[in-house]
């Protein structure tokens, strides 16, 4: 019995590893693309296209039901396509501008919002811990955003990027939990089709839009780039997604993003040589911090 114990129990904490790595994925290859905003949307519009086809190809429902038998979480995949594709857009411009590391203790610091979700919608218990934790999120994002370069502090203007970014990230995040917890079971792979679909359907809209009335030429030579993104980004939510059958919110939120910040860290020192400044350092820190202290409850 330990023994099988100990086998589901790696089985699960695999599903979260995987969902880290390739979230980091994510926030490097951004930080690697050197493209104009248009070009990013051309990549983004694609990486949805593959996702779409990795998600129906595995599905064990079939869309084509649609709209004759609509699964109960559409009207939550119609949200979360819609806020996918503007959220992600806001990686590409946060991971080149900002770097790695701060992206993802800005994004990863949106923990707040599916916690407190998951407190007061799925009425998961916080002990005093968990309480701390949630009130150290706001000094860690003061912190990790304090432009300390030229000495003027906490910029409002400055923070408009990254903020947008906490807050799609965990609305996203709490919305996937959402239909995952309200309508159970789901067909993990079905759903993310219809999510990634809908924001493919965004995407190309806007893209032929920029290509027939704005004139920006369509280049080819960006698929394998869309091809390799969309595969990264299916792989890193199917598998979050298949940790959240297995954890609560309160838990495997925390712990998924405190390995992410931690990882993004280290990966912007090694491979970017990216040394935040004392003030960033001390946020990146506490956003450390408070995450544990959620997770312990």
């Amino acid at each position: 019995m330990r023994v099988v114990f100990l086998f589901n129990f790696a089985a699960i904490m695999f599903d979260a590893a995987l969902s880290i790595l390739f979230s980091v994925s994510i926030l490097v290859f951004f930080r690697l693309l050197k493209t104009g905003s248009a070009s990013t949307l051309q990549v983004i519009t694609t990486n949805y296209l593959v996702a779409f086809f990795l998600g129906w190809s595995t599905s064990k429902g079939k869309l084509e039901h649609f709209p004759a038998a609509w699964p109960e979480w559409t009207g939550i995949a119609i949200i979360l396509g819609m806020m996918f594709i503007g959220t992600f857009f806001l990686f590409a411009l946060s991971s080149r501008k900002a770097g790695v590391a701060l992206t993802a203790v800005a994004s990863r610091m949106s923990v707040l919002i599916p916690v407190a979700g998951g407190i007061l919608i799925f009425h998961e218990q916080a002990g005093l811990g968990r309480w701390i934790g949630l009130a150290i999120v706001f000094p860690a994002f003061y912190y990790t955003l304090y432009n300390n370069d030229n000495g003027i502090g906490f910029s409002l203007r400055q923070a408009a990027l990254p903020l947008a970014l906490l807050l799609g990230t965990g609305m996203n995040d709490l919305l996937m939990n959402l239909a995952i917890r309200k309508h159970t079971p789901v067909d993990i792979s079905l759903m993310l089709a219809a999510i990634f679909g809908i924001a493919f359907i965004i995407g190309s809209t806007i893209m032929l839009y920029n290509t027939f009335v704005a004139r920006q030429p369509f280049n080819p030579g960006l698929i394998p780039a869309g091809v390799l993104l969309g595969t990264i980004n299916y792989a890193s939510t199917y598998f979050l997604l298949r940790s959240m059958t297995q954890f609560d919110a309160s838990v495997l939120f925390p712990v998924v993003n405190a390995s992410i910040v931690v990882l993004a860290a280290l990966t912007d020192f090694v491979f970017f040589r990216h040394q935040p400044g004392k003030h960033q350092l001390v946020g990146m820190v506490l956003a450390v911090i408070s995450i544990i202290l959620i997770t312990g409850g």
